[in-house]
């Protein structure tokens, strides 16, 4: 199914979850001074961090700790979640929290 749409379809469809995905952090953005001597550098990081976190982000909430270590640990993701709540990123925060109580109810565990 994922085929059936041409190249041009995937990628206007791709340009448009990441276009919404940005604005709900244009709140936070908008606060960075424009005098700020590393103005362009400190809004490209708040564009690029969350991007690169929400690609490693999985459908259940939790957040790999790497490409070369898949796992989602209690430690990692709980700078992550700091981080995306204060980057204006509260749903992605959200579903972290949700990923942890998933696996807590299911092995009684966080680890």
């Amino acid at each position: 199914m994922a085929f059936a749409a041409g190249g041009a379809d995937i990628a206007a469809r791709d340009a448009a979850f990441w276009q919404a995905f940005l604005a709900r952090g244009a709140a936070v953005r908008a606060r960075v001074p424009q005098q700020h001597p590393e103005y362009a550098r400190v809004l490209a990081a708040l564009e690029n961090v969350p991007i690169q976190i929400r690609a490693q982000q999985s459908r259940d909430g939790g957040v790999m700790a790497g490409h070369y270590y898949q796992l989602g640990y209690v430690r990692d993701q709980a700078g992550v979640l700091r981080g995306m709540l204060a980057m204006g990123y509260a749903e992605e925060a959200r579903k972290i929290l949700e990923f942890r109580y998933a696996k807590w109810k299911r092995y009684g565990n966080m680890t």
